[in-house]
């Protein structure tokens, strides 16, 4: 039986992926949003090959299918991929998306996901249920895919940022009162390590794990 091994902490290795972030928010036009980003990258960049047939499909169908709770289809794509000048992308919807993908050729993977697409509650700010934890273990299902798509297995880090989350108001359940507000800009996970794919599930985990501390 194949057993994944705890996620390693890696506090020297940021810098790519605020690089890739910036970019990321500038090309969305998403700098002023409440987004959840998530970003997995091979240790040693690329490459990777954007425009095999499996990384298009991959990227194109997400995790797979909807999640436990049916609310949404896992980063699986309405519409057809398109070439960017980094690699690929993906979203929702053309007009408004509610969450994207991208691909990129040395290997850089980014999700993220816009809460904003709801209105906003009483206080003013965008409602974020509990829900948005399964994005965690979707992401993990969608760079297994990409990855093995392109016949990639290699050590990976992996980090998560939530950008502007002063805008939204966390409860465990839509309907529950008391929600709580983050006072900072945003949140910055630390980047961990895996030895390989294996260690994807465990180390997105570990990513989900640290956000549920912030809902009431």
């Amino acid at each position: 039986m194949v057993t994944s091994s705890p996620p390693t902490l890696v506090v020297t290795e940021r810098s790519i992926f605020d690089a890739k972030l910036a970019n990321f928010l500038q090309d969305h036009e998403l700098a002023e949003e409440p987004v959840l980003v998530l970003q997995c990258a091979p240790k040693a960049p690329g490459p990777l090959n954007v425009d095999s047939t499996t990384v298009y499909n991959a990227l194109l169908n997400g995790a797979g299918g909807a999640g436990p709770d049916n609310w949404w289809s896992g980063f699986g794509a309405s519409r057809a991929c398109v070439k960017t000048f980094d690699g690929l992308a993906a979203g929702s919807t053309a007009k408004a998306q509610h969450w994207m993908t991208e691909v990129h050729d040395d290997g850089h993977i980014i999700a993220a996901l816009l809460p904003g697409f709801t209105e906003k509650g009483p206080e003013g700010a965008f409602p974020v249920d509990a829900a948005i934890l399964h994005v965690f273990s979707d992401f993990s299902q969608l760079a297994r895919r990409v990855n093995v798509g392109a016949g990639i297995d290699v050590p990976q880090r992996v980090t998560a940022t939530f950008v502007n989350v002063r805008a939204v108001a966390l409860l465990r359940q839509l309907r529950d009162g008391n929600p709580r507000f983050i006072k900072r800009q945003r949140l910055e996970w630390p980047v961990l390590a895996t030895s390989g794919l294996v260690d994807l599930d465990g180390t997105c985990e570990a990513l989900r794990a640290r956000l549920e501390r912030a809902f009431p």
